[in-house]
């Protein structure tokens, strides 16, 4: 991670030193910021097994890192939108809590509505906002109305590949500049685009605490760490040790291997305890 210590606040390390991680979890994004977990494309251009290096739930790529983590188009309408939901739900829940809207009382279990308003605030989430002229992006993660100070924050959420953090969060105020021009003129009140930025191996910018900061509500760096490093579940199940990642996750090719081991060698199987993550490392 060395490329990117400039960008990474003191709270960088936050993810590891709360402790609410599970360590198998802790150690696969730490080998993957490392860059010494086995991929297929490791195992062939570094290690010289006689392999494709093929991403083999896209079959369009190299199976690398980075593209387990953020580029893969077969993970990008599940795994990787529900790790942007997730966040883009904590500060939503926030916001709510803030402004005394209606929402849960435990975070992991808020479910945003569509709109939500009482006399100091209006939240709309995944909400188009109507304008005199067609603009490219008109559908920010969540737009909080302050009735109060009288502003609107247009707040989106992104998780790229941690070396582009700097650049998604130009492009995130880029690409809602338009929008924000308009707004103010037909509300007539302060827009601000609000981009909360966090890399996909829990890279985080030093400007993320003053984001947050204009919001006057928001989410530990440490907590949007942690929802992101659900990525750990996303590296055991698309990393395997032979051709039966194509159907199994990390841990049934670990169970099957277990149990054909057990079958030649006559042990019983019973379970399994022994652990295996290390085998996953270069």
């Amino acid at each position: 991670m060395s490329h990117t210590k400039e960008l990474a606040s003191d709270d960088f390390r936050q993810w590891l030193l709360r402790g609410e991680l599970k360590k198998e979890t802790e150690g696969m994004i730490t080998a993957a910021q490392d860059q010494v977990l086995r991929t297929r494309y490791i195992q062939r251009m570094i290690g010289g097994n006689n392999i494709s290096s093929i991403c083999m739930n896209c079959n369009t790529k190299n199976k690398t890192i980075n593209h387990i983590a953020s580029e893969c188009p077969a993970l990008a309408e599940n795994q990787y939108q529900k790790r942007h939901d997730s966040v883009a739900k904590a500060l939503h829940w926030s916001l709510c809590k803030k402004h005394q809207l209606s929402c849960s009382d435990k975070r992991y279990e808020h479910q945003p509505e569509g709109v939500i308003q009482n006399d100091q605030a209006k939240t709309l989430w995944d909400y188009g906002i109507g304008t005199d002229r067609v603009l490219r992006a008109i559908r920010p993660d969540v737009k909080l109305i302050d009735k109060i100070k009288k502003k609107v924050s247009l707040i989106d959420v992104a998780i790229p590949w941690h070396p582009k953090v700097e650049e998604k969060e130009r492009e995130k105020i880029d690409k809602y500049q338009d929008l924000k021009i308009e707004t103010t003129r037909i509300w007539d009140i302060p827009v601000e685009t609000v981009p909360i930025i966090i890399g996909t191996l829990s890279t985080i910018l030093r400007s993320l605490k003053r984001k947050q900061g204009k919001l006057e509500a928001g989410v530990a760096p440490g907590i949007m760490q942690k929802i992101v490093g659900q990525i750990g579940s996303i590296f055991h199940k698309n990393l395997s040790l032979d051709d039966t990642s194509t159907k199994f996750g990390t841990n049934d090719v670990q169970d099957l291997l277990f149990k054909k081991r057990c079958a030649s060698t006559g042990e019983s199987p019973g379970r399994r305890t022994d652990r295996t993550e290390s085998k996953w490392l270069g």
